[in-house]
């Protein structure tokens, strides 16, 4: 609901604000007092492209500020994608300045306009004279359908369904994709794997085999050198223990002669005890050491082997050799449970298929059984308009696809003549005439939907009184539950408003301004007389005002 409009250096309005009532508004004034240029900054605010040329002053900008009260518009999924946490009041505001630059701003939050037009279509419907209306619109025609049927609720329990739908079966889609690109790596994975896995590859084995390959080729320099050592140690007559040991007799007689004679005599015989273990393991690599020609094969051939994938896999280590068969180990793990996934989704996606199509089908069953009733009722609605010649009716078919509100496609078709072809709306009715169609056809459904501020710009015009009366009854049967503005010449219209605001010009500083102001009663009786007669009004005109009011009021 739009609960106030602010505007500033618009067109000729310099500034104004104006309150608007929940139910139904009435704006009048003579023709050319500004009433479309409200209408103008109005579109202005909902996304409308913005010029230069509509600045009042044009060194100044201009500013159209809307707020709206959405405490009963279920919108939470739209507010949450724009990042807006409010869920009662939106302002929007629409900047316009000197140089052609616009901002656009809901709740202060900087919006760009597609998001603003998105927003907007679900807060503001405006119908005007010769506008292509949303009525053209199927999605919405279907919704008009689903309310005078009383399937809103089972309507969006199938658009949840067929969301989950989507989403399963896009995300099905881009597993088997996935899958499919990946086999032909599958086999390519799979033989490195098995060349690693058959290897048998421990970690840090090539700097051991290294070692062993560099013994064996110097065996018999290896034994040959450490058999010298150990017999230069321990035998002959000149054995390095044997002059270590006597060297130790000789100084034992100095025991007691010098204070460290004691410790170095002991550590002469830790050397002499040390010098013996060396020796022993030398003979031990001494009668060791021989040349295994077939063991030096096998450790060329094992190297072989890994200094090969060494340079395949471009890394320097056995350990790093390790780490790329294990990733190897699980993305081949994954892609092979990636069919048990895709298997099990397809399920998944084919039961919520039936699942959808079933609720489509209870879905088309329960709108055909409304058809004939909404047929009948939108006719006689729009004779008590004075289109007593309309024929109407509803095409309804189904689709082997499943669509975002279930099976069904929909036309509504349309005649201002009898005897003339039905055809669909956009192809036939005039602007009034898919106005009143409009104002018809959103009368039936008022109380079953929630719809935004509906706005009627002069879509009396052309139509006799009486017409005019019905359709300011009909507007005001609709204003209990929906707020509606309408701007209008037809003072039976203008007599039915919750709210009456006149729209009129005035002359100040040698410049022309708009402003608009709300009637009180007795401002009320003499608009709607003027509206009937001349200005100044009749006597008669303004008795017969006070009986429109009256008859309103009552």
């Amino acid at each position: 609901m739009l609960v106030s409009l602010y505007i500033k250096n618009y067109a000729i309005i310099k500034e104004l604000q104006v309150q608007f009532s929940p139910n139904l508004n009435v704006i009048t004034g003579e023709t050319g007092a500004g009433k479309s240029i409200l209408m103008g900054a109005l579109g202005l605010l909902l996304g409308d492209r913005a010029d230069t040329k509509s600045l009042f002053d044009p060194g100044d900008r201009c500013v159209i500020e809307g707020t709206f009260d959405i405490a009963n518009y279920a919108i939470d999924d739209l507010l949450q994608e724009l990042g807006l946490e409010d869920r009662s009041h939106l302002v929007i505001r629409r900047e316009l300045t000197p140089q052609g630059k616009t901002r656009a701003f809901i709740n202060d939050a900087l919006v760009n306009l597609s998001e603003l037009r998105g927003l907007s279509e679900v807060l503001v419907d405006v119908h005007a004279q010769f506008d292509t209306l949303e009525i053209n619109d199927q999605p919405k025609q279907l919704e008009l359908l689903d309310a005078y049927a009383g399937i809103l609720e089972q309507v969006q329990q199938y658009r949840e369904r067929y969301r989950s739908y989507l989403q399963n079966r896009n995300r099905l889609h881009a597993l088997r994709e996935e899958a499919g690109s990946k086999q032909k790596e599958l086999d390519f994975w799979q033989f490195q794997w098995t060349e690693l896995s058959e290897l048998k590859i421990a970690a840090g084995e090539e700097v051991t085999l290294e070692q062993e390959q560099e013994a064996l080729s110097h065996a018999e320099e290896i034994r040959q050198r450490t058999g010298e050592a150990a017999e230069i140690v321990l035998n002959g007559t000149s054995s390095l223990v044997d002059q270590l040991n006597a060297i130790a007799q000789s100084l034992r007689t100095l025991l007691g002669k010098h204070p460290h004679i004691e410790n170095l005599n002991a550590r002469l015989e830790q050397t002499s005890i040390e010098l013996t273990d060396l020796a022993e393991e030398w003979t031990a690599i001494s009668e060791k050491s021989e040349f295994d020609p077939e063991r030096y094969q096998e450790i060329q051939e094992r190297l072989g082997e890994l200094y090969r994938l060494f340079r395949k896999h471009q890394v320097q280590r056995t350990e790093d050799l390790l780490a790329i068969q294990n990733k190897l180990q699980s993305d081949i793990d994954q892609l092979t449970n990636a069919d048990e996934a895709i298997e099990i989704l397809a399920k998944t996606v084919a039961r919520q298929e039936q699942d959808c199509r079933a609720l489509g089908k209870e879905l088309h069953d329960q709108r055909q059984k409304a058809i004939a009733g909404l047929e009948k009722d939108v006719v006689n609605g729009l004779g008590e308009l004075a289109m007593d010649a309309a024929q109407f009716k509803i095409d309804l078919q189904v689709s082997d696809q499943l669509l975002a509100d279930g099976l069904d496609t929909i036309d509504l078709l349309f005649s201002a003549n009898k005897g003339a072809r039905l055809l669909p709306i956009k192809r036939v009715a005039s602007g009034g005439e898919l106005s009143r169609l409009n104002l018809v056809l959103k009368s039936l459904v008022a109380s079953k939907m929630t719809m935004p501020t509906l706005i009627f710009d002069e879509i009396d015009t052309g139509i006799s009184g009486f017409v005019s009366d019905r359709m300011g009854v009909m507007m005001r049967n609709l204003a209990q539950k929906h707020q509606i503005i309408c701007i209008t010449h037809a003072p039976q219209i203008a007599a039915k408003g919750d709210h009456h605001y006149f729209v009129y010009k005035e002359e100040k500083a040698n410049r022309t301004e708009t402003n608009v102001k709300l009637l009180g009663p007795e401002e009320r009786i003499t608009e709607l007389a003027i509206m009937l007669s001349t200005n100044p009004p009749t006597t008669s005109a303004l008795a017969n005002a006070r009986e429109l009011l009256a008859n309103h009021t009552n």
